[in-house]
């Protein structure tokens, strides 16, 4: 319900597991950062690894990433036969995800074992199958596009990418399939914003850093 996403929303905050920068300069890195050090510090930043500390919040938040996805198979707009996790911080997540909607669960794997069962990918699966990807959130793709190629290469068909929150405005397609969020970050914004939850200074930052990061990124590819 509208009700119960707003409050998961308020309480996203509350517990810290999305934080902002009250200066509103940025202080916080991305993979992306790896690439490229001196772009733009973001300032906010989601911490979906501690999630599972707060047990009724972790439900909800999986509940709202079922209601998701069975409300895209349920438009026609994708079905899926797997959902696979982008290790590793919305691995216990899509856990409960798979439960929820009763679709198995598979785990790629980047530390192939040297002795059990050495495989690049946990779980049951065959050939061809279409994958549901679940991280936390978008803001490049980067960590998605790595799992995506990894499960592929391994003969599945990633078919969707779902997340809680979408940083990009654009909503633009990775790898030309779709990315399904929970919340839009513009909407998200602004609604912490009409609560008082952020100040404008800060608003203005947060709405405006994926065209800023994705603008130095552009200007300083090789």
């Amino acid at each position: 319900s509208d009700k119960g996403m707003a409050t998961v929303a308020t309480d996203l905050i509350e517990t810290g597991l999305i934080e902002f920068d009250p200066t509103g300069r940025g202080k916080w890195k991305f993979k992306i950062h790896d690439d490229f050090p001196e772009a733009p510090l973001s300032p906010f930043y989601t911490n979906l690894r501690d999630l599972p500390s707060f047990p009724s919040l972790h439900n909800q938040v999986a509940d709202a990433y079922a209601d998701m996805i069975e409300a895209s198979r349920t438009r026609g707009d994708v079905s899926v036969h797997r959902l696979s996790n982008v290790p590793l911080a919305i691995t216990p997540t899509t856990g409960l995800v798979s439960v929820k909607t009763n679709i198995p669960m598979i785990s790629p794997r980047f530390d192939v074992k040297t002795h059990g069962l050495q495989r690049g990918i946990d779980g049951r699966w065959s050939p061809g199958e279409h994958v549901g990807v679940i991280d936390d959130i978008r803001t490049t793709g980067e960590s998605k596009e790595l799992v995506a190629r990894h499960l592929e290469d391994h003969g599945l068909v990633v078919a969707v990418f779902y997340v809680l929150i979408d940083y990009d405005p654009a909503n633009t397609p990775i790898m030309g399939k779709p990315v399904i969020a929970v919340y839009e970050w513009q909407p998200l914004l602004m609604f912490y914003s009409n609560l008082r939850l952020i100040s404008e200074e800060v608003w203005r930052a947060a709405s405006t850093y994926h065209e800023r990061l994705g603008a130095y990124i552009t200007a300083h590819k090789l």
